[in-house]
């Protein structure tokens, strides 16, 4: 019983970090802050980490662990590659959420151990995935067989980091969910042969909603 509540509790401190994290960077987040939005004491933090670097550590190590899970459960699971491509960008822009230009930024300067394994995943990972998505869909002759699948899931992870670069008039304008679906909509259509184009414009499931 007492390692499953310290394990609820681990949880519940890296979920209230990853939230502080995301809205001021973990630079600026005392472990202070952390404690007292999860109703503990800091010594609590410090009976499983050594200090901040091990516990920003653990935050982000978590983060990227449970996005490289559910990208690989999705793998070739999809009804088509169109489907299965809109659930990885859905994916990858939920993880970009949390390393924003101001988390990568301290990240990069505070953590850099962090950073590089980040930067590992966000450049071999991620465009790894998309690629054999493409592949996927090149078989399916619903995307064009003349694509180098390697240039364009690279490409791909590049342009789904938009979502954190944009400008304050466009997001008054339009909400965060929209501009997302829009993107998804205008990468896919550079990828997909006619016959992939109509499975863009009918494919809408429960599972791909775009939270703001």
């Amino acid at each position: 019983m007492l390692n499953k509540n310290v394990q609820i509790e681990n949880n519940n401190m890296l979920m209230n970090a990853m939230i502080l994290f995301m809205q001021k960077g973990p630079h600026s987040i005392t472990l202070d802050e952390i404690a007292q939005r999860s109703g503990i004491s800091k010594k609590t933090i410090y009976k499983s980490y050594s200090d901040k670097t091990a516990f920003v550590d653990a935050v982000y190590k978590h983060i990227i662990a449970y996005t490289e899970k559910r990208l690989l459960d999705i793998n070739d699971r999809g009804e088509n590659a169109v489907t299965e491509y809109k659930n990885i960008c859905k994916i990858i822009m939920s993880l970009n959420k949390h390393f924003n230009p101001t988390v990568i930024s301290e990240l990069k300067r505070f953590y850099y151990s962090t950073y590089r394994e980040f930067k590992v995943f966000r450049n071999l990972f991620l465009p790894t995935i998309l690629s054999y998505n493409i592949e996927r869909g090149i078989r399916e002759h619903i995307y064009h067989s003349n694509i180098n699948s390697d240039v364009f899931a690279a490409h791909t992870v590049y342009q789904l980091e938009y979502i954190n670069k944009m400008p304050t008039a466009l997001l008054l304008d339009n909400s965060k969910r929209h501009i997302k679906q829009q993107l998804v909509k205008y990468i896919l259509y550079s990828l997909t042969t006619e016959e992939g184009k109509r499975l863009v414009d009918t494919t809408q499931t429960n599972n791909l909603t775009y939270n703001n």
